[in-house]
């Protein structure tokens, strides 16, 4: 009977085998006859894993090709048209890149998902955070795999060690990893070329963003993630080159003759180039996010540009404006600091009730500045202020700034307007017409 069980278990993999070789298309279905039969050769854990690696490797080239004909071949009959049309729009370029790299790493996972019959979290919900294990090519014959397990994919030692998530997610590495080189090279071919600040920033980004899409799919430690994290680190330090050659250029005044009114007006020309579509770029890259967060990323990018430009004196204009600039932005976080403050002191319920009392009626009538309320809030302001430094800026609103001065002048800034609140509740508190009994 054990003779016949292995025979059949041979039979289902070589069927299995056959089946595979469908698996050099782009996109694929998966049967459920398939998903079953490989599901059955688990039992036989040699079987399994050889089968593992031939769809790898078909996956592999399969991808690799598909990328290959999308860069320059475009798809059938032409749409969508070669990526590589749009090489000379270097952000385009690399975005539809890594897009089309997205988009079959999604597919991608999809596919073993259904062929493992593997039930993972949606990958825009994850951040996977399995490390696929480095994988030697082989090729390993059906024969080979029945008489020498140790040489297949996955020997049967490791597959023991490994969850099926975890083969899954390793699996998932290996099928993509032929695209990595054909992007380094576009890519880094790119960088080389030394593309202007505002470009580079721009591609920065991108690639940053891609960097962290794609990591939620295939896990931070996957070849691609690792490639896309290094191509992040080459696009911003030829960012900070492009800035540093700035900087040498606006340097070389400093050596001039001319008089300050003449460096100015020759330097201009090189901010204007530089200077206005970066605070643009820093304008829009702040524009989706939140109150608090988008002060304090204006401020910071700002305070490195004061920074850079304060050491000249033919730069004055700029300095300026950027100054306006970041005097604005403190008072959003000033005001959200008040705020802050008002709330974790218990006051801001008071606070809202006396400017909202447009009838004049005596506070201690109303249920939210009733006496015991106000006693219970005093009692808590009296810890609250106890557990504060003199210039504790770890809170929420100035934690992420990255000048201490700034931090500390939004710090300042909110404890005054409060000590205005805290008066105000004062002079309400000992009005004979709020009614209160022992107002001290």
């Amino acid at each position: 009977m054990g003779l016949y069980e292995e025979n059949a278990y041979v039979i289902l993999f070589k069927w299995n085998q056959s089946e595979f070789k469908s698996f050099n298309r782009e996109i694929i279905e998966v049967s459920p006859i398939l998903r079953e039969s490989l599901k059955a050769l688990k039992n036989r854990p040699a079987l399994y894993e050889s089968c593992i690696e031939e769809i790898s490797q078909i996956r592999k080239t399969t991808l690799l090709r598909a990328f290959i004909d999308a860069l320059t071949r475009g798809g059938p009959g032409g749409t969508p048209k070669p990526i590589e049309m749009h090489a000379h729009d270097p952000l385009r370029y690399i975005g539809d890149m890594l897009a089309w790299l997205h988009q079959a790493a999604a597919n991608e996972r999809e596919v073993l998902e259904s062929l493992m019959d593997i039930k993972m979290e949606s990958s825009r919900k994850m951040s996977v955070e399995i490390d696929p294990v480095d994988i030697e090519s082989t090729t390993v014959t059906s024969n080979e795999a029945l008489e020498n397990p140790e040489n297949n994919f996955f020997h049967t030692e490791s597959l023991i060690k490994l969850t099926d998530k975890e083969t899954l997610m390793q699996v998932l590495d290996k099928n993509l990893e032929g695209t990595i080189r054909p992007l380094k090279v576009r890519v880094e071919q790119i960088l080389s070329a030394s593309p202007g600040a505002i470009q580079s920033y721009k591609i920065s980004n991108v690639i940053h963003f891609y960097d962290s899409t794609i990591k939620k799919v295939l896990g931070k430690r996957s070849q691609l993630s690792l490639a896309l994290t290094e191509l992040n680190d080459i696009s911003n330090r030829v960012f900070f080159d492009t800035l540093n050659t700035q900087a040498k250029i606006l340097s070389s005044y400093d050596s001039s003759l001319l008089p300050t009114e003449k460096k100015e007006k020759e330097v201009e020309k090189v901010l204007t180039a530089t200077l206005d579509p970066l605070l643009q770029m820093c304008v829009e890259s702040s524009a989706k996010l939140a109150s608090i967060e988008s002060a304090t990323y204006m401020v910071n990018c700002l305070h490195y540009i004061h920074m850079a430009l304060v050491l000249y004196p033919y730069t004055q204009r700029h300095v300026n404006v950027i100054e306006l600039q970041i005097e604005s932005q403190i008072e959003v976080l000033t005001d959200e600091m008040y705020q802050f403050i008002l709330r974790q002191s218990k006051l801001s319920p008071f606070i809202q009730a006396i400017e909202n009392n447009h009838d004049k009626q005596p506070l201690s009538l109303l249920p939210e500045t009733n006496y015991k309320v106000i006693s219970e809030a005093m009692a808590w302001l009296d810890v609250y202020l106890g557990s504060l430094g003199p210039d504790d800026t770890s809170s929420a609103v100035t934690r992420l700034l990255s000048s201490t001065r700034l931090a500390r002048q939004v710090l300042r800034g909110g404890y005054l307007k409060f000590l205005g609140a805290y008066k105000l509740v004062y002079q309400q508190v000992m009005d004979p017409a709020n009614k209160y009994e022992f107002p001290a």
